[in-house]
């Protein structure tokens, strides 16, 4: 039984890798995104001069490479980051730089893609209809084994019995069949993603509480109940939007935002303390105890730019992501 379970499990699950399938649309997306990033942040520096400071030009390259690695998986979404990144800093030198602005641009792929990999192909094979009759078929295989051997042995009561279950489980089969709907997939990526918000909401709690007050003193915001609601608001946000969309979203919608609205948290968590660390690496004169200066910068924009990245990047996922999978014949073997 358990090397049939393993069998249902491999069977299943072998297409989902870290590098997906690959094929000439998908490299050339892959070369336009990247492209796509660094004249984006050409155009936006001509446009406003300011973007050239590496946290404002962080907020604009990294639409592009989110949805990449949101595709594209993390390891290529990783390999975009660190590309666009570069090739930007050939174009335009940054005022002032850090390995750390590379290093959140490159995740600015990776973490999207792991989401992408567990939302979009872990949680969709685990949940989907086609998996589910593949395990009562093997159930029914193994009840079958059993009903013959009870039937040689005369055992008719319990050959009975378990005649009972194969057709209590073909009738389920039959039912799954018949009946699909996306409600459990649906109800776990509503579980999943207002786990990992709560998540990211408890270490920002943590954060501020743990924060000694005299650091704060140096910063913008000294109280520390404000700096947590502006901390939390983008979160909180999230959370009921989330529930509500649930609820209110066409399945194909909801499927893609959750994943997106949670990629968007854990980015943001990560984002805030590696950008405001370069920042004072590399503009702010390298004096840890005014770190917090340069936090309480990105956190008053933090629900700005986290609805803003929602938005843009599942808008521009759902016609990004209909092109690249429009002609899969095109491949190398």
């Amino acid at each position: 039984m358990k090397r049939i379970a393993k069998k249902i499990i491999k069977l299943n699950f072998q297409e989902i890798n870290l590098l997906p399938k690959w094929t000439i649309r998908k490299m050339v997306f892959v070369a336009i995104l990247i492209a796509i990033s660094v004249s984006f942040v050409i155009v936006v520096v001509q446009i406003i001069p300011l973007a050239v400071i590496p946290s404002f030009k962080f907020s604009f390259i990294g639409l592009p490479i989110k949805i990449t690695g949101f595709i594209f998986g993390p390891i290529i979404g990783l390999f975009v980051g660190l590309i666009s990144d570069l090739l930007s800093i050939l174009f335009i030198p940054p005022a002032g730089y850090h390995p750390l602005y590379t290093l959140a641009t490159a995740l600015n792929g990776f973490i999207p893609g792991i989401f992408g990999l567990y939302f979009t192909q872990v949680l969709r094979t685990a949940f989907s209809s086609k998996y589910k009759i593949q395990r009562i078929t093997q159930k029914i295989s193994i009840l079958g084994i059993k009903y013959n051997a009870a039937k040689l042995n005369y055992d008719y009561k319990l050959a009975d019995k378990y005649a009972i279950k194969i057709i209590k489980l073909d009738n389920k089969k039959i039912y799954i069949k018949e009946n699909e709907t996306f409600n459990a997939l649906k109800n776990i990526n509503l579980i999943v993603s207002v786990i990992v918000l709560c998540f990211v909401f408890g270490i920002v709690v943590t954060l501020v509480h743990l924060t000694p007050q005299n650091i704060l003193d140096r910063s913008f915001i000294s109280n520390k109940k404000i700096l947590l609601v502006l901390m939390s608001l983008g979160i909180v946000s999230m959370v009921l939007f989330i529930i509500f969309s649930r609820f209110k979203l066409k399945s194909k919608f909801f499927l893609t935002i959750a994943p997106i609205i949670s990629f968007s948290a854990v980015l943001e968590l990560v984002n805030v303390p590696i950008l405001s660390y370069a920042d004072l690496l590399s503009i702010g004169g390298g004096d840890k105890n005014n770190i917090y200066i340069w936090v309480t910068q990105h956190i008053l924009l933090s629900p700005i730019k986290i609805w803003f990245n929602v938005f843009v990047v599942f808008f521009s996922y759902s016609i990004v992501y209909k092109l690249i999978n429009k002609n899969e014949a095109l491949s190398y073997k």
